[in-house]
């Protein structure tokens, strides 16, 4: 109920995702890298599922933003806004320096093409003077004159895994099935094993089997469940 028709729904760990070597098309990871305790390690996974010349849509929580800029300044923060560490807030949140994001993607050969700052005036205070509507029209009109200053609380990237020389792919058109709309069976192929890292998955009403390790997964409800 309440699930889009097409679509395969995985519940898996971030730093052993199950899916095959460049086999997905678009990545998008949102409110998700703040809690990751090896975001590395994710990033590891996304270059390797990634398909050379995919998109990868990427936001994180900016820990070099405005609010904390002036906190730092009038003494109310002891951490610099400035360093590369991550920043802790709380026991599982964990805020970015956008260099320390820049350079994990770079080093993975993931190209920025696009940097949109959000969230510029979130504010409870500015809510209620100004109103939603008015601070959404600033909000468009800051991140089309100044997309390149990224002082917002969030970031988002669009992103373009590259060949290993640098070079850039042709995107290829949607695969379909016979029927004109993307099946629900190609994306059995793409699956592995998260445990022994190979394929040879097979499928049935109750759970899932890998035919090389022999562990077996829960699938309940339209969900395939391929966490270890």
């Amino acid at each position: 109920k309440g699930r889009i028709p097409r679509v395969l729904y995985v519940a898996a760990d971030t730093t052993r995702l199950p899916f095959r070597k460049e086999s997905a098309d678009t990545i998008l990871t949102v409110r998700v890298v703040h809690h990751l305790e090896y975001p590395d390690k994710y990033f590891n996974e996304v270059s390797r599922v990634l398909r050379k010349g995919g998109l990868y849509l990427l936001e994180f929580a900016n820990k070099r933003n405005l609010k904390n800029i002036l906190r730092f300044f009038m003494g109310r923060k002891d951490i610099s806004p400035f360093s590369e560490i991550p920043s802790q807030v709380g026991e599982t949140i964990r805020n970015y320096h956008p260099k320390y994001i820049y350079k994990q993607l770079s080093s993975r050969n993931i190209k920025i093409e696009k940097l949109i700052s959000v969230s510029n005036y979130r504010a409870g205070f500015l809510k209620k003077v100004f109103g939603s509507r008015l601070l959404i029209f600033l909000e468009r009109i800051y991140q089309t004159l100044f997309p390149s200053i990224t002082l917002g609380p969030s970031i988002f990237i669009k992103g373009r895994s590259l060949r290993e020389d640098g070079g850039q792919y042709d995107i290829p058109a949607e695969k379909t099935d016979a029927s004109g709309t993307a099946g629900v069976g190609q994306f059995m192929d793409i699956l592995i094993c998260p445990g022994c890292r190979e394929g040879n998955l097979e499928l049935d009403r109750s759970k899932i089997k890998c035919k090389t390790c022999g562990r077996s997964f829960g699938h309940q409800k339209g969900i395939i469940d391929l966490r270890i």
